[in-house]
């Protein structure tokens, strides 16, 4: 199957500044603090060139934020290791509810029957019905969402006006892929593109079609008749493509365009356990992760179906897996998801024990080297991983939620 592919820009494109990460011993105890209160917000200087934000989730000391209590949490943007900005949390909660965007903090948050879209704690919009934005694409003067309904149901806005709606359905793709910017969202050429499935009730049962928008077009609609699960679902330069799990092919895992479809390469009695189409080369690959005989791995299969780079089995689980066409990169964890392990290329590097990422957007390669926001399990003891072996300890009774490396313009 010979592909037209699109080229999909990364938004982790840069390096550390120099001095970021002054290293403090684990065994050197900070002194507690007695009382919360939220230290005074640096000026964020915006020299130009390459720099890392990431973002917190912050609560104070006497906030059980495990538990469920959120009360006096604010969103925090680290520069370059440094605090520069932070607003209240308000009903954001959630890590997939705030986001970074050209040095800016992103939020939508559901307020009774409404939803709303913040800026740096400045309302942008404000729009009826209680939606979870899972696709978010800003440009110029004009915001689009994507949302998806409590129960059941679609909606794609732009500003906050209702474009399009689609009852019942159910967002393909979600904001937690750090591979894809805008979530589940995709802006091509001629318009933003999503996908989506709907049920469809036939003689045989209930069965899930599936449609690939731009705007508020039909691009095209997808029975599922010969697929068990649907995987993801990407539009590339006039092309959809699928992956999916057939019914009616000896090799069950399979990419599909058209009529065309490629099977993955797994060995026998290997198992898909997470599926999704990612940008790489250039081109469209699938990174998932795959069991077989108690062993787990991680892998990425390019789009003729070939094994291009695997992690080593492992009887950990694999938190995730990190390629760009050089070096692969992945942590391992435990059952109660603290990391155990980080790999370059099957070589470990220093992790200290105690840590998680709590999304996927916590941690991203540039210039093949890894960078990460790592969590504590279990304390108040935070760290930044920058171009493999560099860290810094930041101290907060919170978690991190996602990190992005930016270029910024002169």
């Amino acid at each position: 199957m010979k592909a037209a592919l699109l080229i999909v820009p990364l938004l982790f494109l840069a390096s550390c500044t120099d001095g970021l990460f002054p290293v403090t011993p684990r065994h050197v105890r900070e002194p507690a603090r007695q009382h919360w209160k939220a230290p005074d917000v640096q000026a964020d200087t915006a020299v130009p060139g390459p720099v890392v934000f990431a973002l917190a989730l912050e609560y104070p000391d006497w906030a059980d934020w495990r538990s469920g209590d959120t009360r006096g949490g604010r969103v925090v943007l680290y520069r370059n290791g440094v605090r520069v900005r932070d607003v209240p949390i308000g009903e954001s909660t959630a890590p997939e509810r705030n986001r970074i965007a050209g040095g800016s903090i992103w939020q939508n948050a559901v307020e009774g029957k409404t939803t709303a879209v913040y800026r740096d704690g400045t309302q942008l919009l404000r729009f009826p019905g209680e939606e979870t934005i899972l696709g978010f694409y800003a440009r110029g003067d004009s915001i689009h969402t994507l949302g998806q309904l409590a129960g059941g149901g679609v909606r794609y806005r732009i500003n906050g006006t209702d474009v399009f709606y689609a009852p019942g359905a159910q967002v393909l793709g979600s904001w937690d892929a750090r591979e894809w910017p805008c979530g589940a969202l995709q802006p091509g050429a001629d318009g933003v593109y999503y996908s989506y499935g709907v049920p469809i009730s036939t003689p045989s049962g209930q069965r899930m079609e599936y449609r690939v928008m731009c705007g508020e077009r039909v691009v095209e609609s997808l029975p599922a008749a010969s697929a068990s699960l649907v995987y993801d679902i990407k539009y590339y330069n006039g092309l959809v493509y699928r992956l999916e799990r057939r019914t009616d092919l000896p090799e069950s895992t399979c990419i599909v365009k058209g009529d065309e479809y490629v099977s993955l390469g797994l060995f026998p009695g290997e198992a898909p356990l997470a599926m999704s189409l990612v940008p790489l080369d250039g081109g469209l690959a699938v990174k998932g992760t795959s069991r077989g005989f108690s062993i787990k791995r991680g892998s990425v299969w390019y789009r003729d179906g070939s094994v291009i780079r695997a992690s080593a089995a492992s009887n950990y689980g694999i938190a995730d897996m990190y390629y760009d066409g050089g070096v692969p990169y992945w942590f391992t964890e435990d059952e109660n998801g603290v990391l155990l392990e980080l790999l370059k290329d099957y070589f470990p590097l220093p992790l200290p024990y105690g840590y998680r990422l709590f999304t996927q957007r916590c941690a991203c390669l540039h210039d093949g080297a890894l960078y990460a926001a790592l969590s504590s399990a279990s304390g108040d003891s935070h760290i930044l991983i920058c171009a493999d072996t560099l860290h810094t300890q930041i101290r907060f009774n919170g978690y991190f939620s996602s990190i992005v490396v930016e270029d910024l313009e002169k």
